[in-house]
């Protein structure tokens, strides 16, 4: 079920900016609650790196809300700084489901090897 609705959240969260859309699939994998941490802190980095930032707070934070609130002569520095926490989170969040999958192919292998009594 995950698989087939992640596409249309990403889409909803991105133009509407309704956070609570990712909130389930982050649960169901906590572990990703550390791709959410590193793509907002590198997207904050960007910020500072370029001397962007907003007027007040998105909200809510869809990219509409973002680019109403850039200052002029900002746009490159504010696209720049959610592009890369875009990206950090999307590498960060494949690795963990990677090694996720790995490790549990691993385990029922192991578990399959085992001889029984």
């Amino acid at each position: 079920m995950s698989k087939r609705s992640a596409p249309g959240a990403m889409i909803i969260h991105f133009l509407g900016g309704i956070h609570e859309l990712y909130f389930p699939y982050v649960l169901m994998k906590p572990l990703t609650i550390i791709a959410m941490i590193a793509g907002g802190m590198s997207g904050t980095w960007m910020f500072n790196l370029l001397d962007g930032g907003l007027v007040a707070g998105p909200s809510p934070g869809s990219i509409f809300a973002y680019l109403a609130l850039t200052p002029k002569g900002s746009f490159l520095a504010t696209i720049a700084g959610v592009t890369v926490g875009t990206l950090v989170s999307f590498a960060i969040t494949s690795l963990i489901l990677k090694m996720e999958k790995r490790w549990k192919r691993r385990t029922k292998m192991s578990l399959l090897s085992q001889p029984c009594g």
